[in-house]
């Protein structure tokens, strides 16, 4: 979780879920390094020099890419006091809204595994896989029912 000065959580990709993806994206460099080699080789008998700088190059940058990824993971919901912001999520419905403006969230089942359904006043919502929150996906619902009970000025009662 980052938190800043003015009282905006971060949530971001799960390390495991990047180290999958990172492991995936290695494994098939190194099936497409075999393949072009046996190409090179037992084909077309030598493509030249040029060609494997290219490969080079190219399997340099996506790896510097994936570690990037993996050091500094992509935010996938962002809260702040007003408002809630969703992040590189394909089909996730409305991406920003206020506070004030959402009716309930709850979670629900689906075929990829649960979400949290931020549901709007004016019948719009937004999907938020808990898969993407690996093991801050409790932390992630409380604190949207926290900041939506606060949105809606509700406070708890002094016992």
């Amino acid at each position: 979780m980052a938190a800043s000065g003015d009282d905006t959580t971060q949530y971001r990709w799960p390390r495991p879920l990047m180290l999958r993806f990172t492991g995936v994206v290695t494994a098939a460099l190194g099936t497409l390094w075999i393949v072009g080699v046996v190409f090179d080789v037992w084909v077309v008998s030598g493509l030249g020099a040029t060609v494997y700088v290219v490969a080079l190059s190219a399997t340099a940058l996506v790896l510097i890419v994936a570690l990037v990824l993996l050091g500094r993971p992509p935010l996938v919901i962002e809260m702040a006091p007003d408002r809630y912001r969703l992040h590189h999520l394909r089909g996730g419905g409305v991406a920003t809204a206020q506070w004030r403006d959402v009716e309930s969230a709850q979670t629900q089942s689906s075929s990829n595994g649960p979400l949290i359904v931020i549901q709007l006043k004016d019948g719009r919502r937004s999907l938020l896989p808990l898969t993407l929150l690996g093991a801050r996906a409790v932390e992630a619902e409380r604190e949207i029912h926290d900041r939506l009970s606060t949105g809606h000025g509700y406070r708890p009662l002094d016992t």
